[in-house]
């Protein structure tokens, strides 16, 4: 994915693939992180990059369950 992006429509395309540990799901656990914007090149072959990426990007906290990872604001 290139561009400006809403981080919904890259979650969006990672999701699209099959839920293993090696690519796990992302979600929001607030929704309103869903319409922050990012720009750039991500490679959806490296979910756990990406989570790296917009954590520190907008200082978010991944957490980490099983095949699942959540993006928080961090506290």
């Amino acid at each position: 994915i290139n561009d400006d992006a809403v981080l919904a429509e890259i979650v969006a395309e990672f999701n699209r693939r099959p839920t293993s540990a090696a690519h796990p799901r992302i979600v929001f656990g607030d929704p309103a992180l869903a319409e922050l914007r990012l720009g750039g090149s991500v490679y959806l072959d490296q979910p756990e990059a990406f989570v790296r990426l917009v954590e520190q990007s907008f200082g978010l906290r991944a957490e980490r369950t099983g095949d699942e990872i959540v993006l928080r604001r961090a506290p």
